[in-house]
């Protein structure tokens, strides 16, 4: 479990400071005081320090965990295209008696490229395996329940450490998927019709993965920056959550910064497997928070979308109803974040984003880190005042 809270005789002086002033501070520390927090580098322990000792500061218990990250989906993105290229190659080496073989063959390539393109995780992980795991940390934070007897749930605030999940561009990926379909249609009328002038489409599509792969090799050598900011107003947004909720009385509130957010969910794997999470726990997700309007996730995902739990959804329409200042949206999310495990096992799970007025890489605004704040902290409130207990939603699953 983690360990005893720092005393801090300030903290009434602490919460006196105005939220604005206390986000406007950890904005500045994360975009300018520390290095990029990028996945298991220095600038992502300094934050997790950070963030510990102001967890510490509001009575909360933190500890510092580390685990074994995955590699970046755009690894994976590349994987798929290796293994497409073979594909390609395989009836253009193979003489003509041969084509049969060569298409079963190739089918069970494009197979696996195309499985690697639908989980991007599991092509993470298994890179990782193969060119070593970098080790990442997670800050996990925990405020027991002021009731005598046990809590009746335990509810989860997570926000990514790193950044937001990064996968590869949308327009790569959908070039990837279509070199996999014109594959598929160009295999079945060799083996079906044998017709060897395909040779000539199965040479451009080679030629085309080709370039793709040069191009991914090029963006993997090229080490371009990321802004020290990206993910700072989800960190602000769990730090003022952290500050504004004092202890619940039936419900134990879990606070947690996820390492590796940018290469998959091995941060959320490891906590899910070392704490005493059971499907009654509520997962409240932080992802993307930037400027604009608070928006609570109705459904999320890309190929296949999931439902936020019914229940939370209501907490959200009523913690809005109830606090004139937050003034939020509900939205549906096209996009995988951190969520996307629970929700997959099972859990109680809403995301709560931003809606920017322009879709740019600005700095998160203040306001719109308080609203995401009020929204939360009285989510929070509604489920301790509503009995405690978050039903696993079956059928938003």
């Amino acid at each position: 479990m983690p360990s005893a809270p720092l005393p801090d005789p300030d903290r009434a002086v602490l919460l006196r400071r105005p939220l604005a002033e206390r986000i406007l501070e950890t904005l500045h520390y994360l975009a300018e005081e520390i290095e990029p927090r990028r996945v298991g580098s220095l600038g992502e322990a300094q934050a997790a320090g950070y963030i510990a000792g102001r967890l510490r500061r509001v009575e909360q218990q933190a500890v510092v965990r580390s685990f074994h990250s995955n590699a970046p989906p755009s690894l994976a993105l590349l994987l798929v295209l290796l293994a497409t290229a073979l594909a390609f190659a395989i009836p253009l080496l193979l003489a003509p008696p041969y084509v049969p073989f060569a298409g079963a063959t190739s089918a069970v390539l494009a197979a696996l490229a195309a499985g690697l393109f639908v989980d991007e995780q599991a092509g993470s992980a298994i890179l990782a395996q193969v060119l070593g795991r970098p080790v990442s940390q997670s800050v996990v934070g925990v405020r027991g329940a002021t009731a005598t007897t046990a809590p009746r749930t335990r509810a989860i605030v997570v926000a990514p450490l790193d950044g937001p999940p990064r996968s590869p561009t949308r327009g790569l990926s959908r070039t990837v998927l279509g070199l996999l379909v014109l594959q598929t249609l160009a295999y079945a009328w060799l083996v079906l019709a044998q017709r060897w002038p395909w040779h000539a489409l199965l040479s451009v599509l080679l030629g085309t993965t080709g370039c793709l792969i040069l191009l991914m090799v090029h963006q993997q050598t090229a080490r371009v920056p990321q802004p020290a900011v990206l993910g700072a107003g989800e960190l602000a947004t769990l730090i003022g959550v952290a500050e504004e909720l004092s202890a619940l009385e039936h419900t134990e509130v879990w606070t947690v910064a996820a390492g590796a957010a940018a290469t998959g969910d091995a941060s959320l794997r490891h906590l899910l497997r070392h704490y005493p999470f059971d499907h009654t726990t509520a997962i409240i997700n932080l992802d993307r928070i930037t400027g604009g309007s608070p928006v609570y996730a109705t459904r999320e995902g890309v190929l296949r979308e999931r439902r936020a739990n019914r229940q939370l959804l209501s907490l959200a329409s009523a913690a809005d109803a109830h606090d004139m200042r937050i003034n939020a949206e509900p939205r549906p999310l096209r996009r995988r974040t951190l969520a996307h495990l629970p929700l997959r096992r099972g859990f109680a799970v809403i995301t709560v984003t931003s809606h920017p007025d322009i879709h740019t890489l600005a700095s998160p605004e203040v306001d719109t880190i308080a609203r995401c704040v009020y929204l939360v902290v009285g989510m929070l409130r509604e489920l301790d005042a509503g009995g405690g207990v978050v039903p696993t939603d079956v059928r938003g699953i």
